[in-house]
């Protein structure tokens, strides 16, 4: 049930714990892939009590090993959830991350909702995004999306030391230097 509960937090981009503790599996459609995401935080504002989202890959198989291994009749996807305080989720998984040697970050869950918006926005338009966050595009921008060290996707940036030169389309530009000084900097080519 731990693995399930980490797929859905860093896959699934859920709150924790507020959101999983809720899931049912009455919330688990597996004809469509998906799962209907009962939302504590938002539920306060008409139209946002509840998103839908896909069962992703990664949570996919782990949700299959819990339902498999449920008691007939439990109506609540991880019912070990309903009496515990957020720290009893947060302190397993820093051990583990202290286990394998890694940095621990602050903020956990907060930083792997963050690292999952940033993923979907790269391959998703933003209002799309959002909507499987549970959030607005201002959230977003705000609270979650993060700059990555994932640089071989980044532009490449050429130096210059006599004026500024850029590369547009295959062809080079030259930028006249600043107050006829000398001009030395990075520029971005796309």
């Amino acid at each position: 049930m731990g693995r399930l509960l980490f797929a859905l937090a860093r896959w699934g981009g859920l709150r924790m714990p507020s959101e999983p503790k809720s899931l049912m599996w009455s919330d688990v459609d597996w004809r469509r892939d998906r799962l209907t995401v009962g939302s504590p935080k938002t539920a306060r504002y008409v139209g946002h009590e509840l998103r839908v989202i896909s069962i992703f890959s990664e949570i996919y198989a782990p949700l299959q090993e819990v339902f498999e291994q449920v008691d007939t009749g439990q109506p609540y996807v991880l019912p070990m959830l309903r009496d515990r305080k957020a720290a009893a989720f947060r302190k397993p998984v820093m051990a583990a991350i202290k286990r394998t040697g890694l940095k621990q970050w602050p903020r956990l869950w907060q930083n792997i909702r963050a690292t999952r918006q940033t993923e979907f926005e790269q391959v998703s338009p933003s209002y799309v995004v959002c909507t499987w966050m549970g959030n607005t595009r201002e959230t977003a921008r705000r609270h979650y999306l993060q700059v990555t060290d994932d640089t071989s996707k980044w532009p490449r940036a050429k130096r210059c030391s006599t004026g500024t030169q850029q590369v547009v389309e295959g062809r080079k530009k030259r930028a006249k230097p600043a107050l006829g000084r000398k001009v030395s900097h990075l520029l971005v080519v796309k």
